[in-house]
């Protein structure tokens, strides 16, 4: 019964890598979507802060890309 129990995680194991690999090669293509024109850019946008490891408190940013209608 160990033994069964064993082979069996065994290969849920294997087979797990092939459940994360893609096969489509148009996936992650470099095909433009969007316009420059289209995207709107807003840089720097605070979303929150942290202790750095010297004690200082630091703010986290980060850069936003959306649509624009306009």
């Amino acid at each position: 019964m160990k033994k069964s129990i064993l082979l069996f995680l065994l290969g849920m194991h294997a087979l797990h890598g092939f459940g994360q690999y893609c096969n489509n090669p148009l996936r992650f293509s470099e095909t433009p979507i969007f316009t420059n024109d289209q995207i709107a850019v807003q840089t720097n946008v605070v979303y929150g802060s942290a202790v750095t490891w010297q004690g200082q408190t630091q703010q986290l940013t980060m850069n936003v890309f959306f649509l624009s209608l306009m």
